[in-house]
């Protein structure tokens, strides 16, 4: 199966948390934070999960 974003487009942005410049699939809005993919995974990781 193909990558499913493969024709979404990207935009750029700086990752809110370690200020790394990476892409996302959605145009960031100003005042939201936007997280790179290893920040994101971090962040998302040490919050419980909610059934």
């Amino acid at each position: 199966m193909e990558n499913a974003t493969s024709d979404r487009p990207m935009f750029k942005a700086t990752c809110s948390k370690c200020n790394k410049e990476t892409t996302v699939p959605f145009e960031p809005k100003p005042g939201r934070e936007v997280y790179c993919q290893d920040c994101y995974k971090e962040i998302r990781n040490s919050k419980p999960r909610r059934y």
